[in-house]
C-alpha cells in the first residue's frame, strides 16, 4: 500500500499531505512543528516510513513572476537535506498560491483560516499534492532532486543597472591592456 507524500515547508510548520493508494485523491494529514532542521527531516522520514511512501513531493514557494525568493532558498536547502536521507525519491512542484487556495477551502468548509494555521498548512499540502498527481507525475510539472546530489544547483548572478546608467562594452576597442 504504498503512497505519496507532500510537503508544504514553512517557517514555522511543515504541512503534510498524503495520496490515496490509487494515486488519486490527495488529503491533508497532519503539520509537523518546526524545531531544527534534522529534527525536521527525521520527522518526515517517519511519516514516509509509517504510510509506505514510494516518493515525497516538496512545494516550492517561487514568486508569482516565478523567480526564486528567499523563502524559496530556505525550502531549497531543506529538501537537498531531505533528498540526502531520504530512501525514496524526492521532488518539488511549484506551490505558487496553494496556501490561499488553502485558504479558500477552509472558509467554504465553514472554518477561520486565521485560527486553524496548522490546517491551512496541511491543507496547503494536499492542494500541491493533488496538483502532482493530476500531472501525472510528469517531469516538466516536477523537478527531481538526486538523494545523494554531488554537485550544487549552478547559481547565476546578476548584476545591477542603475537607471540612466549603461552597461560598459565587455570588448573596448583601442584598449589591449597588454
Amino acid at each position: 500500500m504504498t503512497t505519496v507524500l507532500a510537503l508544504d515547508v514553512g517557517d514555522r510548520r511543515i504541512g503534510v499531505a498524503a495520496g490515496d493508494p490509487t494515486g488519486t485523491l490527495a488529503s491533508p494529514l497532519t503539520t509537523i512543528e518546526r524545531r531544527a532542521e534534522c529534527s525536521d527531516v527525521e520527522a518526515v522520514l517517519r511519516l514516509a516510513d509509517e504510510h509506505e511512501a514510494a516518493a515525497i513531493v516538496v512545494g516550492m514557494p517561487l514568486s508569482l513572476s516565478g523567480g526564486k525568493s528567499s523563502q524559496t532558498r530556505k525550502v531549497e536547502g531543506f529538501t537537498r537535506s531531505l533528498a540526502r536521507q531520504s530512501p525514496v525519491p524526492v521532488t518539488s512542484i511549484d506551490e505558487r498560491l496553494s496556501s490561499a487556495q488553502a485558504e479558500r477551502l477552509i472558509r467554504a468548509s465553514g472554518k477561520s483560516p486565521s485560527r486553524e494555521k496548522p490546517l491551512v498548512d496541511a491543507a496547503a499540502a494536499a492542494v500541491i499534492l493533488q496538483a502532482y498527481l493530476d500531472s501525472g507525475t510528469n517531469t516538466s510539472a516536477s523537478r527531481f532532486v538526486e538523494n545523494h546530489p554531488e554537485r550544487p544547483e549552478p547559481t547565476r548572478r546578476r548584476g545591477r543597472r542603475r537607471k540612466g546608467r549603461r552597461a560598459a562594452p565587455a570588448n573596448r576597442a583601442g584598449g589591449s591592456g597588454s
